[in-house]
């Protein structure tokens, strides 16, 4: 079982399935996390292809304001939801302020939902005990829901499966959409051998390897960015089901 690194759910386990999916390794995730530093602290932070929810765990665990992830798997799903209630990141499913239906919030306080019953989008900021939100979507149709909401992250972690081509989809779409704030970062983990190029609005910054894996990492250019969103990704809902893959 995968452990967390530091931070407030130091040495929490994570659930973690065999098959297709593949939770990013301690190394690589130790490496990832010694690289962003103190830049998790307080930071939006989506966590794409999320898996077992390693990644956006670990930001939680290190400061972060808030994590977003997103799977498309039913199982990854499930999965994410039981390690944030492992981790203390919300309460156990079925008491007040948890949720267990695919796209609501999950929160740790008493705190209702941001959305009125008429379906509009409210813009008071986020509560501050809101950490974590789940999407039971594709990983694109989720950053251009955050971009249709000009909800600017700080970081995107993205671990889609080695060679599958939704990981060149995912480096144009945040540079093309402007999903991210100034100085913001995407981070991608790919095979070491797989050919991966930037986009218009992204600037390829660092690229480390570690055994076989590379880890990306973009930066937008400065006349691509926006400023950052006072809408935090785990208030926005997620795309609407019918679109979903």
């Amino acid at each position: 079982m995968l452990r967390i690194g530091t931070g407030t759910a130091k040495g929490r386990r994570l659930k973690t399935v065999t098959g297709a999916m593949r939770p990013t390794g301690s190394r690589v995730r130790g490496s990832l996390f010694d690289i962003l530093s103190v830049r998790t602290v307080d930071g939006t932070v989506v966590d794409l292809c999320a898996g077992s929810g390693s990644l956006g765990i670990e930001a939680l665990s290190r400061g972060a304001r808030c994590c977003l992830f997103i799977d498309s798997d039913r199982r990854a799903v499930r999965m994410i939801r039981d390690n944030l209630v492992r981790c203390e990141f919300v309460g156990q499913p079925g008491q007040p302020g948890s949720s267990d239906q695919p796209g609501d919030p999950v929160r740790s306080g008493p705190h209702s939902g941001q959305f009125p019953h008429d379906g509009r989008l409210s813009l008071e900021p986020n509560p501050s005990n809101e950490k974590a939100k789940v999407w039971m979507t594709d990983a694109i149709l989720g950053l251009r829901q955050l971009a249709d909401h000009a909800c600017a992250v700080d970081i995107i972690l993205a671990d889609p499966p080695y060679g599958d081509p939704v990981a060149q989809e995912i480096v144009r779409t945040v540079g093309e959409r402007n999903v991210l704030a100034p100085g913001g970062l995407l981070v991608l983990e790919h095979h070491g051998d797989d050919p991966l190029e930037t986009s218009p609005g992204l600037d390829l910054t660092r690229r480390r390897n570690i055994g076989d894996t590379a880890l990306s990492f973009f930066q937008p250019v400065p006349a691509a960015t926006v400023n950052r969103s006072e809408i935090l990704p785990t208030v926005l809902p997620p795309p609407p089901s019918r679109t979903r893959r």
